[in-house]
């Protein structure tokens, strides 16, 4: 039951999500029939399925809330914000519920029925006709619930009866819960399907749902009750999906009585998953697996290059094209495998449209959310590191940014502000950026604050993007009042710090009066990384490749008589860093230098070495030993002739060298 349940779970929190969104857009629009019918139904199949699965007073919570949307359905009542608040946090309890992956537990108890309470006074029931005070009270209804079993195979001519598949499994989940389980055995087949249904219905309902096809569907009932519940039969049930003879009814009957079961060496059986066969075309893969996948590539990343090596020696030239041959395979496998990991930035919708509704309710203010770019695809752990920074973002927006209806009608606005969160690609980048239409940034604020705190004297000439950089310093704010939002000047300095580390950009645009962006640029992938290698003494590093401008060649004695760190090259005074310097290499300087021009933070800065040595797929493993402490560099990279390269955090290096 275990997979089953996890399964169950993992599907029933996505569903929790969609009932999200469809909540807040209903809010929006509490005469759309079209979601209170999708919700409606999405309550329905958490009512059933949560029974079945253990999760007995979230499938009670579910049916009484499933009733509330039966009365918006008929009309008698409106979903205004207070049954929207009230289901929101029905579905709040929920998620928290399957999180901790048991039944409403005692602590949660009093919260649980002040919901239900709620509830009842919404559709005028007794506040007492619902509530469970006993929580040791187990499977409600549990002896109106019937197990059947129903099995059937699709011939070819099938399509010829008019029936729609679909429509029969809709019709069955309005009756109670399934599992299914498409199967294909043989080849003159389309298909061949084995279903466990929980429900209420009698076995004549049951067979009516198939009476079109009731020459090729064997329904069988196993128990008056939910067998489901009876971990000796999940045990039994998952051993016989293994078994080739799958409509044996007499088997499944067995496994509805286990303890008549005579031959114990059944339970030998190995377990099969059953609900990862009920999608044909998508599979659940944890995390996990994939980080697992993303190692091996990098393995074989690794070991291409090395094998590369080798063959440069002439006793190995006959391997050349093999080699070539598996450079391709392996681009091929990287490709495929970072693209299972891209995500669409739609995930964070539901969750930022969230916080701006309840953030904006906290603060009286009227805020609407617009998204563009949703289907915008980026690395997983992009996703996941990113959540933090664009909320803080977004709070920011919320407090600072937008003003109150009032102060907004005052200066010509719509009272209704707008934060707008837009995702998109250019090249191989990702730009996030996240908009409001508010009062903007005082840059004049910024300024005398700035002086006040000792960061710059009166009188001092500032750009822009110099003014805006003040914000990003730890503890600098020009909030005149603390809040619960934000204010504290504790935050875009750790923003910054994070999209750094993603070896991202952040930039800040403003107009006062009209309102203020916040752009984040990042690299589209994390884990393997197209760069630069160079070399200076010993040591090896490597420049993320798309902030490599060009490259030259300089006299040591040019080096030497440069004024202010800068060189002059082609015309342009470009500010240098001698990494021999930065990271204290001493041995022997060779008469020719390097330099790499790179555009980190908006300008451009030569990076003096030794040696260019050329394109390297550099494959990012987290720092060990020595150079953990290092904060110029974002991670290394083994090379195939066992040498380590350190990648460069060339806009951290740029900020603190050249100050």
């Amino acid at each position: 039951m275990t997979d089953f349940k996890e399964r169950f779970i993992a599907e029933a929190m996505e569903l929790l999500s969609k009932l999200e969104k469809g909540l807040l857009l209903l809010e929006v629009k509490p005469d759309n029939i079209l979601l209170i019918e999708e919700i409606f139904r999405g309550l329905h199949t958490l009512k059933g399925s949560s029974a079945m699965y253990g999760f007995e007073k979230v499938g009670h919570l579910m049916h009484l809330i499933e009733n509330v949307f039966e009365k918006v359905r008929s009309k008698q009542i409106i979903a205004d914000n207070h049954i929207i608040n009230l289901s929101l946090d029905v579905i709040d309890f929920t998620n928290k519920v399957f999180k901790l992956n048991e039944d409403v537990s005692l602590s949660a108890h009093n919260e649980y029925n002040a919901l239900i309470e709620r509830i009842n006074q919404v559709t005028g029931t007794d506040v007492n006709a619902n509530k469970e005070t006993n929580l040791e009270v187990k499977n409600i209804d549990r002896n109106v619930y019937h197990t059947y079993f129903v099995s059937f195979t699709l011939d070819k001519d099938f399509e010829k009866r008019g029936i729609k598949l679909d429509a029969i499994f809709k019709e069955l989940e309005s009756i109670g819960s399934i599992i299914s389980i498409p199967i294909k055995e043989k080849k003159d087949t389309l298909s061949s399907w084995e279903i466990f249904l929980i429900s209420k219905s009698s076995l004549d309902d049951v067979e009516d749902v198939f009476i079109f096809m009731i020459d090729i569907a064997k329904i069988e009932k196993l128990g008056d009750e939910n067998l489901f519940l009876n971990k000796e039969f999940n045990a039994i049930v998952q051993k016989n999906a293994a078994i080739k003879q799958r409509n044996n009814i007499a088997e499944l009957k067995k496994a509805a009585n286990p303890e008549k079961a005579e031959n114990k060496e059944d339970k030998k059986q190995a377990t099969a998953d059953l609900t990862q066969q009920s999608n044909a075309n998508f599979l659940r893969v944890a995390a996990e697996k994939l980080d697992e996948q993303m190692d091996l590539l990098s393995e074989l990343v690794s070991a291409k290059a090395e094998l590369r090596l080798i063959v440069e020696d002439e006793k190995y030239r006959k391997l050349y094209r093999l080699v070539e041959s598996i450079d391709k395979i392996t681009n091929r496998f990287r490709k495929n495998i970072l693209n299972v990991r891209l995500v669409q930035v739609k995930t964070w919708y539901v969750m930022f449209l969230r916080l701006i509704r309840d953030i904006s309710k906290q603060l009286n203010k009227n805020v609407e959310f617009v998204a563009e770019g949703l289907e915008t695809e980026i690395d997983k752990n992009i996703i996941d590191r990113l959540e933090s920074p664009l909320t803080h973002l977004i709070r920011n927006s919320l407090d600072h940014g937008i003003e109150s209806s009032e102060e907004r009608v005052k200066a010509g606005k719509n009272p209704k502000g707008t934060i707008t969160l837009k995702a998109s690609h250019s090249g191989s980048d990702i730009y996030i950026e996240i908009k409001d239409d508010g009062k903007g940034i005082d840059k004049e604020k910024i300024r005398l604050k700035a002086i006040s705190k000792g960061l710059i004297e009166e009188g001092t000439s500032l750009t822009e993007k110099q003014i805006y950089d003040f914000i990003f310093l730890p503890g600098f704010s020009t909030a005149q009042n603390l809040s619960e939002v934000s204010g504290r000047g504790v935050g875009m300095d750790i923003v910054k710090k994070s999209i750094n580390h993603l070896r991202g950009e952040i930039e800040v645009k403003s107009i006062e009066g009209a309102g203020t962006s916040v752009i984040i640029k990042l690299p589209m992938l994390l884990s393997i990384i197209d760069t630069l290698l160079i070399r200076s003494g010993e040591q090896y590093f490597a420049i993320p490749l798309q902030e490599v401008n060009k490259c030259t060649q300089l006299r040591l004695h040019e080096l030497n008589q440069s004024v202010n760190n800068q060189l002059a090259i082609e015309g342009e005074l470009i500010p240098y860093i001698y990494l021999r310097h930065v990271f204290g290499i001493n041995n022997q300087e060779p008469e020719k230098q390097r330099i790499v021009i790179i555009k980190g933070n908006n300008k451009k800065v030569g990076l003096i070495a030794d040696e260019v040595i050329g394109e390297y797929q550099a494959v990012l493993k987290p720092f060990d030993g020595y150079y953990i402490n290092n904060q110029y560099f974002i991670g290394a990279s083994l090379l195939a002739d066992g040498h380590l390269s350190v990648i460069l955090d060339t806009s951290k290096l740029i900020e603190d060298k050249l100050k």
